[in-house]
């Protein structure tokens, strides 16, 4: 008995729209899988439209059932029927539609109440009990009818929002798989290059250093100017000059082919300041390197985490 008592109240919640998401869901599962606690429902809800015509819910469970449960056409039908009837009952007070069936009803006793035929007192008894019955068909099928709609519409919108949780899971997925394939690129990069700087001879630990910036890079006539980088040394170091002042908390470098193709990426916590103006420097392996034609692109990291673009330098290598 205290597990139906709960089974009701939640189901009175989920009615007047105070249930969390999760619970809705669960109430909506049940009754879609349950006839009888859809069954349960319905008289739940019953209840709740007379106790509101009727002025006996609680202040806050008024204020919430006019603001959510009264949302649809169906539902304002359902109460003002209840209003009605408890209108007829207290007062007498007859809306439109029950004065039609009443002026029909007063129709058939003032056909009666005048002498006729015999056959004629069969057929105003069965236009009676057709009348009458056709009225109760119709009232039940109207209310079933406004049921099933509403039904209806928690389907669909139980199943937008399926689709859309489905959707957001798979772009979560997507980008999971993506940010792990490229931790995996650098880690295997930095663990050949550790090993090769294991196997290499101290002469080889030489360095070069070159400066791009956009102005730099191309000749007036529209060539490249060519960093020539030995065979034998082991890193290539490049300062990026800013074209702009902006600041970000950290930097990140990709360097690519001409092709597009993505072959090395690392991230600075900081800028180092030049006599021209700011540079990021950067240190890179020279054996990722081939004589072809290079392009790195620098991104700025804000403090909320954002990358922005900050400039992209293109410079063909010669290796030699």
């Amino acid at each position: 008995m205290a597990a139906k008592t709960v089974n009701d109240e939640m189901m009175k919640r989920y009615l007047l729209g105070s249930l969390t998401e999760d619970e809705q869901i669960q109430v909506q599962e049940r009754f879609l899988a349950d006839q009888e606690s859809f069954e349960q429902l319905k008289l739940i809800e019953d209840d709740l439209i007379d106790d509101y015509v009727q002025h006996k819910l609680a202040r806050g469970d008024r204020r919430q059932f006019e603001m959510y449960y009264l949302v649809t056409p169906e539902r304002r039908k359902k109460v003002e029927f209840a209003e009605d009837l408890r209108k007829v009952l207290t007062t007498g007070w007859r809306p439109d539609w029950l004065s039609f069936v009443h002026d029909k009803w007063q129709a058939f006793l003032n056909f009666l109440a005048t002498p006729h035929p015999v056959l004629k007192w069969t057929y105003a008894l069965g236009g009676i009990v057709l009348f009458v019955g056709g009225s109760m068909l119709l009232m039940t099928t109207m209310k079933l009818q406004g049921e099933l709609e509403q039904l209806k519409t928690d389907r669909l919108a139980l199943s937008a929002r399926e689709q859309k949780l489905q959707e957001q899971v798979s772009q979560e997925r997507d980008r999971s798989k993506q940010l792990t394939q490229h931790l995996e690129r650098e880690k295997e990069q930095r663990l050949e290059l550790q090993k090769q700087l294991a196997n290499s001879p101290s002469s080889q630990s030489a360095m070069v250093s070159f400066v791009l910036a956009a102005d730099l890079v191309r000749r007036e006539s529209g060539e490249a100017k060519r960093l020539i980088i030995p065979k034998d040394v082991t890193f290539v170091r490049l300062q990026l000059i800013l074209e702009n002042a902006m600041e970000y908390k950290s930097y990140r470098v990709i360097v690519a082919t001409a092709g597009d193709d993505e072959i090395w990426g690392e991230d600075m916590l900081l800028a180092r300041k030049i006599v021209s103006g700011k540079a990021v420097i950067v240190r890179i392996p020279a054996q990722i390197f081939a004589s072809d034609d290079y392009t790195i692109t620098l991104f700025g990291i804000d403090a909320a985490g954002t990358l922005e673009e900050a400039g992209e330098y293109f410079f063909p290598v010669l290796k030699r």
